[in-house]
């Protein structure tokens, strides 16, 4: 089982459907290893908003916060002060949105990273997605609040008017491209990373399989599996924060025109 895992880097990005549960027409609801993975997402979310949702200790008239509700607290503080640096003060409205997706993508990185899982941010099919949803997002609240004058971002002031169809040519390119951007971004990072780890460890299990002087090589390349490891958690992290940011990035285009 683990030659067979270990024999192809891309193999862990295969969708394996374990059961079929129901068929409608040409579309197949099966129980999948995505499904899977989900699934723990719903469940530590649920796990998240319990512990959240216990009753704090009152002590001399003072709320004390549990450890999840200050991490939470600190998350949110983090975004919240992201989108109004960014945005400024409009950027409250925004901030359960921006928390959400930035949650929603951490999460499923993390998760991702757990042996025999999913790494359901891999698929570009799912990171273009969620990008052209916050594309689309960004630019209906362009139009409603400019109407037609949202276009006018697309001219750059003080240009010159024989150069207009090329400017506008070129924004309007540059600003379609967000939707795609930063959708193959994340996934592109994710998938490097995963497969970067998966062939370190096949050249691990291959060492030990040698045996012989390969052996301290092997538990040595173990370590330096261990940190990289520990780095593609902390990209992960990185990856939902810069989501996050661009996101506000594009929102205080809508919101501000500029």
């Amino acid at each position: 089982m683990i030659t067979a895992l270990l024999a192809s880097p891309v193999e862990q990005f295969q969708v394996i459907p374990y059961f079929g549960l129901v068929t409608l027409g040409n579309v197949d609801f099966s129980y999948s290893n995505v499904v899977w993975v989900l699934l723990l997402l719903l469940l530590t979310l649920a796990n998240i908003s319990l512990l959240l949702g216990k009753r704090s200790n009152i002590s001399e008239s003072k709320v004390v916060q549990n450890n999840w509700q200050r991490m939470i607290t600190k998350v949110g503080t983090f975004v919240n002060d992201m989108s109004q640096d960014t945005i400024g003060s409009e950027g409250r409205r925004y901030v359960n949105i921006i928390l959400g997706l930035f949650v929603f993508v951490l999460l499923l990185n993390i998760l991702g990273m757990i042996p025999y899982s999913f790494a359901i941010t891999s698929q570009i099919v799912v990171t273009l997605w969620i990008s052209w949803g916050v594309w689309l997002g960004s630019l209906t609240i362009g139009f409603i609040n400019y109407g037609i004058n949202f276009f006018s971002m697309f001219m750059p002031s003080g240009a010159p008017l024989a150069l207009a169809p090329f400017l506008i040519l070129i924004e309007l390119l540059s600003y379609v491209a967000r939707g795609i951007s930063l959708g193959v971004r994340l996934a592109a990072n994710i998938t490097s990373g995963h497969i970067l780890l998966t062939i370190i460890a096949t050249f691990i299990f291959k060492m030990l399989n040698i045996g012989g002087i390969f052996i301290p090589l092997a538990f040595l390349t173990f370590a330096l599996l261990f940190v990289l490891t520990i780095l593609e958690m902390a990209i992960g992290a990185i990856q939902a924060y810069v989501l996050g940011l661009l996101v506000t990035i594009y929102l205080n285009d809508s919101v501000h025109l500029h």
